[in-house]
Order: C-alpha cells, then sequence, then structure tokens
C-alpha cells in the first residue's frame, strides 16, 4: 500500500487540526480531527480524539470496536474540558478508516470526510453531520443555494460536544489501485469532487496525486487549516 498524510495551518495562527497513519496488523488505520474551541481548545481536543481512539483500538484485545472507542474519546475530551476553564466547549470532528487489502471499514461524526476513488468515478462513504448538508439532504435547500448559507460551517454532531453524539459507521468492499483519502472541511470546502477525481486520474502515484492536492489548494487560498490522509491499494 502507498499512504500519504499532509496537515497545514494554512493561513491560521494554530494549526487545530489533527491527523495520524498507523500501520496495524492487517492494513492500516487513518484518522483525521478538526477541532473547534476557544483558546487551544481546539487543538487539544482534535488530539485527544485521536490519542484516546488509537489506545482504544489497538489495545483492544479481539476485534476493532471503533464505536467503543469514539464513545471512550467522547467521554475523556468532555472530562478534560471540565477540569480545565480555558478548555471549555472544546470538541472536535473525527473520522476514522481502517484498510485492508480487501475493505475499508470506517467511522464518523462531525464534517470532515472520507471519500473513495476508483477509476473515474469517486463516492463519499462519510455524511456531513452539518446544518446546511442536513437541509439539503431534507430537501429544504438546494446544493445551489447552499453555497451562500451564512450556517455553512454549523455541526451538529461532534466529539466533547453536549450535544447528542451522532456517529455513522461504513464499509465498502475495495479492489485493487483504490484510493481511501480523509480530508478536513479546509480541503473540502474549497477543492471540489471534480477536481480530486479528475487530479486522480492524471495522477500515476498517490504522493504525485496528493501533491497536487495541495498545490491546487495553496493556489485557490485556503481559508483555514486543511489535512490530507490517504492509502492506495497495491
Amino acid at each position: 500500500m502507498q499512504t500519504y498524510l499532509f496537515s497545514s495551518k494554512g493561513p491560521r495562527i494554530t494549526n487545530q487540526d489533527a491527523a495520524s497513519l498507523t500501520y496495524v496488523s492487517g492494513g492500516v488505520l487513518l484518522c483525521v480531527a478538526d477541532g473547534v474551541g476557544g483558546n487551544n481548545g481546539g487543538e487539544v481536543a482534535s488530539k485527544l480524539a485521536i490519542e484516546v481512539f488509537l489506545r482504544e483500538v489497538i489495545s483492544s484485545k479481539s476485534s476493532f470496536s471503533f464505536s467503543k472507542a469514539m464513545e471512550v474519546a467522547h467521554n475523556e475530551i468532555k472530562e478534560r474540558a471540565s477540569e480545565d476553564a480555558e478548555l471549555s466547549g472544546m470538541a472536535t470532528t473525527f473520522t476514522a478508516v481502517f484498510v485492508t487489502s480487501e475493505r475499508v471499514i470506517g467511522i464518523h461524526c462531525g464534517d470532515s470526510r472520507a471519500y473513495i476513488l476508483r477509476d473515474n468515478g469517486i463516492k463519499q462513504l462519510s455524511e456531513d453531520h452539518s446544518e446546511v448538508a442536513k437541509l439539503i439532504r431534507s430537501g429544504k435547500l438546494t446544493k445551489e443555494a447552499a453555497v451562500d448559507y451564512p450556517r455553512k460551517n454549523v455541526i451538529y454532531s461532534a466529539l466533547g460536544s453536549h450535544k447528542e453524539l451522532v456517529v455513522d459507521e461504513f464499509e465498502f468492499e475495495l479492489v485493487s489501485q483504490d484510493r481511501i483519502v480523509l480530508v478536513t472541511d479546509g480541503v473540502h470546502g474549497v477543492v471540489s469532487k471534480k477536481t480530486f477525481r479528475d487530479t486522480s486520474l492524471n495522477s500515476s502515484s498517490l504522493k504525485e496525486w496528493c501533491d497536487t492536492i495541495v498545490t491546487i489548494l495553496e493556489g485557490l487560498g485556503p481559508e483555514d487549516n486543511f489535512t490530507i490522509a490517504s492509502v492506495e491499494l497495491d
């Protein structure tokens, strides 16, 4: 498998995104998180989410329990926030996938995204837990009107939030040369799905493709931290 990981603070002072790429028995585990919160709360929340999730998953004696690991991370972020007034209100999106030679298994909350690219197709495996996406899914808002929607960054599910935690799990069978990519909204809010697909078709390696995405993003002018974590099957 080829792998790739890149994270940048972009125009911001700090990087509230966090990411990891871990080789485990049978495959690769990718995680991305995009923190929110005053002071350094967002940065703490995203890093803590990945740290706790990996600890729980890797220490699991039997099969990976993503949902349990998410729950533990959710509670530990809330606990840390309750102990430090400067971290009050911190939370984070979280998306993780375990990629083997046969399938991808994932878990997700928030508005970071997981995509699969195969040949000339691209499919979003995760579902955005954002106010604007919910309105689009319900038919109350068109995709065209969503471009100017004033609350595009409002999410309704995040680790550490005191709102009800909504978690999605997904699984998808893979074939040779499939590319799986996780991105924060600093990427997918600027780079379109069509651009992801077209650049993937014209890139002979995973690194070439992801480097191209970063170059395009920097050329368009990022407005936020941005993170890409990706794997390509042999």
